[in-house]
Formats: C-alpha cells, sequence, structure tokens
C-alpha cells in the first residue's frame, strides 16, 4: 500500500514526556470499509516499527465509537492470539473512576475494562492473519528495535510508568483509525527521523 495516497499530515506538537499527550499527531485519510482500515493502520505501522518486534495494548477504556461491545472486540483478538501463537497477557480492569451524566442519571453500573497485550515479533507481522488484531478504535503499539520474545516483557510491562515506556521503546503509538489519527511518542526519534520513516 502507497502510503503517500492517505495524504499523510504530520504535525509537531512540542509535548514530551507524556504518554497521555501526543508529541507528534499523524493525520491520514480514514477508510470506510473495516478491512481497508486494517491495512492502512498496518502499513502506517510497518514503516514506523521498521524490521523490529513490538507489544499490542488493546485497552477497552480508550476505545472509542465502537459499534460492538468492548469486551467482545478484546476477546476476539485475545482468541486471534491465542490462534497465532503469540505470547499474550490479559487482565480485567476496574471500572473507570468517573461516570457520565448519563449514567449516573439513569444508576447505570459501571463495566470493568479489559486489557490485552501481544507480543507480535517482526516475522508474526508480516502474516496477514494479523489484520485481524489491528482495531480501529483506538490500540497503543510499542515498539522496538530489540528481538525480545523471552517471556520477560510481558511479565514486567504492568510495572512500568510512562517514563519506563519511553525509555524501553524507541517508539510508541496510539491509532484511532476510524478517525484517521495517530499519536505518536519517543524520547529517542526527532520529528525528521519519524517522518522519514513515514516518507513525507
Amino acid at each position: 500500500m502507497e502510503l503517500r495516497d492517505k495524504l499523510l499530515k504530520f504535525k509537531d506538537t512540542g509535548t514530551r514526556g507524556r504518554l497521555e499527550s501526543a508529541q507528534y499527531i499523524l493525520t491520514y485519510r480514514p477508510d470506510r470499509d473495516p478491512s481497508d482500515t486494517a491495512r492502512t493502520s498496518h502499513a502506517i505501522l510497518s514503516a514506523l516499527k521498521a524490521d523490529g518486534d513490538l507489544v499490542l495494548e488493546l485497552n477497552s477504556n480508550l476505545f472509542c465509537n465502537s459499534d460492538r461491545p468492548k469486551d467482545s472486540l478484546v476477546f476476539e483478538c485475545l482468541e486471534t492470539a491465542k490462534k497465532l501463537g503469540l505470547e499474550h497477557s490479559y487482565r480485567k480492569l476496574p471500572p473507570p473512576g468517573s461516570s457520565t451524566v448519563f449514567e449516573r442519571l439513569l444508576n447505570l453500573p459501571k463495566e470493568n475494562g479489559h486489557e490485552l497485550l501481544v507480543l507480535i515479533t517482526d516475522e508474526a507481522w508480516k502474516n496477514a492473519d494479523i489484520l485481524s488484531l489491528i482495531l480501529p478504535y483506538g490500540a497503543r503499539y510499542y515498539m522496538t528495535p530489540v528481538l525480545f520474545g523471552d517471556g520477560g516483557l510481558l511479565a514486567s510491562f504492568g510495572g512500568m510508568t510512562d517514563m519506563d515506556r519511553l525509555k524501553h521503546f524507541r517508539l510508541i503509538a496510539f491509532d484511532m483509525a476510524l478517525l484517521g489519527h495517530m499519536g505518536i511518542n519517543s524520547a529517542s526519534m526527532g520529528p525528521d527521523e519519524v517522518k522519514a520513516m513515514l516518507g513525507i
């Protein structure tokens, strides 16, 4: 897929050292077809990860505009990770702290969140079945040039602070493909380096 066809636009926000705010913002033309959306995200992420491995983080509390139950989306990805033999970790999260006004008025119960971490090696990333793990509702990707796959990273991942993750991973991207929007953070790469990887 030619990334130039996706009308990539890149912006440096000036924000540094915080995962909740993007350091760089990449916007691109979103696709209407979900399968095309996954292919577009895969192409952009492939350019950013180069030959390294990555950790995929799906957190249902961060999903937006899903037309399907959030928990079922995570569970489907969990089954796909198992089917592909990918190292993974799942945990149930407590409900988010604050309720919406609508939820409070109707006394709706808060729902638990779900977090799935999947270690995807460079070789596994090239498997066409990996596209079913790329959701358009919001997912974070942690990219590293080191081929790890030793079982230690996912075990220690939950104990890492944002700063630990920024130091450990070469680049971190939060992709909201539904909106054609990706937030990128890196403690080691400047804007020109990131743009060069994207060919813009």
